[in-house]
């Protein structure tokens, strides 16, 4: 039996310890709450906010160089916490001269999935914006061939409903540490679109063609004029605005034409500027 210098008996401490594990729960280690994503020339790093709700990791995101600091938000679902800094990591790198940070949420926008863009541009960090993503892409999936693929997706809340807002790309370039929207190679990449809504928009009309939802008129022309709009298709525009006050009631076509002044021709949609400040 172990005794101490006092010739008292380690017995009775050791009973004690084991009494006071049993009573109170053995204490548990607070798993780390910050991680280190990617370490270059430029620092990101994740701060775990919130696990209330099972398989849901949300992280607060810093990307950092110098005294130029940049934040946003992510929430990561994962079977594990190890699993979900897993994929922050996987989920964040460079392509070509950019550096791609993913962020994720729930839900079903069309850039539910994006990944903000940032260059070093004369020595400092510098955000472009925030782009779509696919699950399971690497970062910069939407950068190919020097463009840089978005949505246009400032009418996604704000027609009539989700499903049938006025879908299409916009190919962007970088310049001077800028985002630029190109109209002729976005018009381009969106003919089969613009083709298949002035087709939609003429089946509505034709002999025999039962329409059981007035909106089955409207939504194809102002997805047509939509495009034509933005990219500054003057002739294009014109010829869908003359066939919709052919066809249209006076309410419908007001609609129209309410609905495709919302468009803002050439710029970067609003979703895409880059909203986090630089600190300082």
């Amino acid at each position: 039996m172990l005794r101490g210098r006092d010739g008292s008996c380690f017995a009775a401490t050791v009973l004690g310890i084991m009494w006071a594990a049993a009573s109170h729960g053995t204490p548990q280690v607070a798993a780390p709450r910050r991680f280190l994503i990617l370490a270059d020339s430029v620092r990101v790093e994740a701060s775990l906010t919130d696990t209330s709700v099972s398989g849901h990791w949300n992280f607060d995101v810093l990307v950092s160089r110098g005294d130029r600091r940049f934040t946003s938000t992510t929430e990561i679902m994962a079977e594990g916490l190890t699993e979900a800094v897993r994929h922050l990591r996987r989920t964040t790198g460079w392509k070509e001269h950019c550096l791609f940070v993913r962020d994720e949420g729930i839900g079903n926008r069309w850039k539910q999935i994006g990944e903000t863009v940032f260059m070093i541009r004369h020595g400092r960090l510098v955000e472009l914006g925030r782009l779509p993503a696919k699950e399971g892409d690497a970062p910069g999936g939407c950068l190919r061939g020097g463009y840089f693929r978005d949505i246009y997706d400032d009418l996604e809340e704000d027609f009539i409903c989700h499903a049938c807002s006025p879908f299409f790309s916009v190919f962007l370039q970088e310049r001077d540490g800028v985002l630029v929207p190109d109209l002729e190679r976005t018009w381009v990449g969106n003919m089969t679109e613009f083709q298949r809504a002035v087709a939609d928009a003429r089946a509505s009309v034709r002999p025999g063609h039962h329409i059981t939802d007035r909106n089955d008129l409207l939504i194809p022309r102002v997805e047509a004029a939509s495009i034509a709009f933005y990219c500054r298709q003057n002739r294009a525009l014109e010829a869908i605005r003359a066939e919709a006050r052919a066809v249209l009631h006076p309410d419908e076509l007001e609609s129209f034409a309410e609905e495709v002044a919302k468009i803002t021709p050439g710029e970067v949609p609003a979703n895409t500027r880059p909203e986090t400040s630089a600190a300082p």
